[in-house]
């Protein structure tokens, strides 16, 4: 079933972004919206908030609020299922090798949360329609 969702490009692996789209595109996806942006903390609290009180979600505001990212809105045959395993396990070090996570994010981190995963992936379409329209608006919601 064809799909969209939403994936972005965090801010430890923003440099990189060219190299992560392409990857995408080579897989047989399409990116049929992308916009740069600065996430706010207000916005990072909304995006996250089904991690309030989890020991992810104060790290993940922190580190999505340090710099640019890139939102895409991405579309092909089971889109949500088949990003989120290009992007791989969320730890960069459990993460396959080959996947986003396992080549671009950030290994070894001492402690238990590590936000420098460099990409995020909605993990279902109720998450793609509401993360869609917290970066994009309302335009792309009715294609969820």
């Amino acid at each position: 079933m064809k799909q969209i969702t939403l994936a972005f490009i965090k801010p430890d692996a923003f440099e990189r972004r060219e190299e992560i789209k392409a990857i995408y595109l080579e897989r047989g996806l399409e990116i049929i919206a992308e916009k740069k942006l600065r996430m706010g903390k207000e916005l990072a609290e909304e995006f996250y908030k089904e991690h309030r009180g989890s020991p992810h979600f104060g790290p993940n505001i922190v580190h999505n609020t340090s710099g640019s990212i890139l939102a895409m809105i991405i579309c092909g045959e089971d889109a949500i299922y088949r990003v989120r395993k290009i992007n791989g396990a969320t730890d960069p070090d459990k993460a396959e090798k080959g996947t986003l996570r396992w080549e671009y994010g950030t290994h070894n981190v001492v402690g238990p949360i590590n936000p420098k995963n460099a990409v995020h992936a909605s993990d279902s379409a109720e998450n793609a329609r509401r993360e869609i329209r917290l970066l994009f608006g309302e335009k792309y919601c009715s294609s969820v």
